[in-house]
């Protein structure tokens, strides 16, 4: 999920997740399904991708100079 909180030129495959840009193979989501390209302030949008599995459980997703870690095996699974 992202949203734009000032015009962005969004380009999916900017995102790098532990190193490695997204391919076209990678993003699950039809091209004509999430918004893309020259955006406007407000825009709200959903994309899915697939990566390979980290041995760690830790995935260092990028998009420019944002950064965020994401640690699965802190994630709590519900039933």
């Amino acid at each position: 999920r992202y949203e734009v909180y000032k015009p962005w030129d969004f380009d999916p495959f900017k995102i790098t997740v532990n190193g490695v840009c997204l391919t076209k193979e990678d993003i699950l989501t039809g091209f004509n399904r999430f918004a893309s390209g020259a955006l406007p302030t407000g825009t709200v949008d959903s994309m899915a991708f697939t990566v390979p599995r980290s041995p760690d459980g830790l995935y260092n997703i990028s998009y420019d100079e944002d950064h965020i870690e994401i640690d699965v095996k802190k994630i709590k699974r519900t039933k």
